[in-house]
């Protein structure tokens, strides 16, 4: 499960990116560590509002709940959703094909397991600070967008390396407009989904530094070397 993200982007650059502005920019802090494990809120463009940048808390909750954030997700975490559980059985099945959404990021976090050492990797967008992932969003009965990133399984090398065999949907900037409008039904947009061309990433070690409790910087991004990989 990937439960850390990362948002150093500035305001500016994320807006200029999109062409559209956020609906409460004054709100908006670049963040090195984005801990989902905690209430947290991340950037999304919606298939309702889709010309402006609006915050969500990560961590979608049924269409209406009216209940405590931190009581769900501690009998059902939903930070990430796996494709392939979404069939017409499943809570989230009507959910994709009313309400989509694309979290802005600039990287995400996972972490592999070598010689009794934990190794953090930090993958981002191979050619730009910021990096669109595929999700869908309900709200509660006040009016909180919840969302969930949409994942799916990985290459070989990660799955039998990662704690996490399953990774996040980039988009390119074309198919995010395409993901927000042009799937008719639940079934469509998983195919979608499915028949998406991986966009060129760049994945790297970094640091276990930034699993402290010391504050979180940019510097702890940078690709490290690690003897134990040798």
């Amino acid at each position: 499960m990937i439960t850390k993200i990362s948002n150093i982007a500035t305001q500016k650059e994320i807006e200029e990116s999109l062409e559209k502005p956020y609906s409460h920019g004054h709100l908006y802090r670049p963040q090195v560590w984005i801990n989902g494990t905690e209430e947290v809120l991340v950037s999304v463009v919606t298939s309702q509002t889709p010309t402006k940048i609006q915050f969500s808390i990560w961590g979608i909750l049924p269409h209406g709940f009216d209940g405590e954030w931190s009581f769900f997700q501690n009998l059902e975490g939903t930070l990430n959703t796996d494709i392939d559980v979404i069939n017409e059985n499943h809570w989230l099945y009507k959910t994709m094909g009313k309400r989509r959404c694309f979290i802005i990021v600039s990287g995400y976090f996972s972490f592999i397991l070598k010689k009794d050492e934990l190794i953090p990797v930090f993958s981002k967008n191979a050619s730009k600070n910021i990096l669109f992932l595929a999700g869908i969003y309900n709200k509660t009965e006040d009016g909180f967008i919840t969302c969930t990133l949409l994942v799916k399984k990985a290459s070989y090398f990660i799955r039998k390396n990662s704690f996490s065999p399953l990774v996040p949907i980039a988009l390119s900037p074309d198919e995010c407009e395409d993901w927000l409008q042009n799937c008719d039904t639940p079934e469509s947009c998983l195919e979608f989904l499915q028949n998406i061309r991986p966009i060129p990433m760049e994945q790297h070690f970094i640091s276990n530094k930034i699993l402290g409790k010391q504050k979180k910087t940019k510097q702890m991004l940078k690709p490290v070397e690690y003897p134990a990989l040798k």
